[in-house]
């Protein structure tokens, strides 16, 4: 499992489930 920042979140969230 790969540690993910607050900020890569925030961007995860923004852009579409697409991967």
């Amino acid at each position: 499992m790969v540690k993910v920042s607050p900020q890569a979140r925030l961007v995860f969230s923004s852009l579409p489930p697409g991967k």
